[in-house]
């Protein structure tokens, strides 16, 4: 069953949250990832972890999620929607692939 995703409102799925790309009703798509930084220095090397943890991060929790990189994602029912979709504001930018 696709769902209704919106643009730049932040998703968590469990143990990462989600930002994606597009607004529509997908079965899948492309999402900036936020991750802890325990996520990010098991998968990233240390340079790029050092970037990656250099940024403001996203707190759900009491839990810091930093921006990471970009990958296409299955949407479910399970994403919990943590933004307040009354105050998100659409702006059109370039996205680089």
């Amino acid at each position: 069953m696709k769902n209704l995703i919106v643009k730049g409102a932040l998703y968590f799925d469990g143990d990462l949250i989600l930002k994606p790309h597009f607004t529509g009703s997908f079965f899948c798509v492309d999402c900036t990832e936020y991750k802890t930084k325990e996520q990010i220095k098991e998968e990233y090397s240390k340079e790029d972890a050092k970037s990656f943890t250099s940024e403001p991060p996203v707190t759900h929790k009491g839990v810091e999620y930093f921006k990471c990189e970009y990958s296409p994602y299955n949407v479910s029912d399970e994403w919990e929607l943590l933004s307040d979709l009354s105050s998100l504001e659409f702006t059109e930018e370039e996205t680089e692939f």
